[in-house]
């Protein structure tokens, strides 16, 4: 990576403020949330018996995941929407979608506290 691709790359990152999503609750369960970028979904698989446990849909191209330290969110990044997608791991479904548009979003990752999401997209922010 050049430079300016890193310079753009770090020109787009996006801070998500999502506080008010953040869990305060700790369960964290022996999980791990893989995202499907062919099929559109997020697999869970059980660490302890590495079996897919659920598939959840998330829309088109979903690439980076993040889950919280509580284990109680997981974060996609879904290229295709333009979009971070927020799963409630207690349910394993998607309860909210943060829309970022023309950002092609590519990664995540959760601050140690939980209180903000970042998002990283290739195109640059927009607002």
């Amino acid at each position: 990576m050049n430079l300016r691709t890193f310079s753009r790359l770090c020109a787009s990152i996006l801070l998500v403020g999502l506080s008010s999503l953040a869990a305060t609750t700790s369960d964290a369960a022996p999980f791990a949330y893989i995202s499907n970028q062919a099929d559109g979904t997020v697999s869970v698989i059980d660490a302890a018996t590495n079996t897919v446990v659920a598939t959840i849909p998330v829309g088109p191209s979903p690439l980076g995941v993040a889950v919280n330290s509580a284990g109680t969110r997981a974060y996609v990044a879904t290229f295709g929407l333009d979009s971070v997608s927020v799963i409630d791991t207690s349910t394993n479904t998607v309860i909210h979608d943060i829309g970022l548009p023309g950002n092609s979003v590519q990664g995540v990752a959760v601050s140690a506290d939980g209180s903000r999401v970042y998002a990283v997209g290739s195109t640059g922010a927009t607002g």
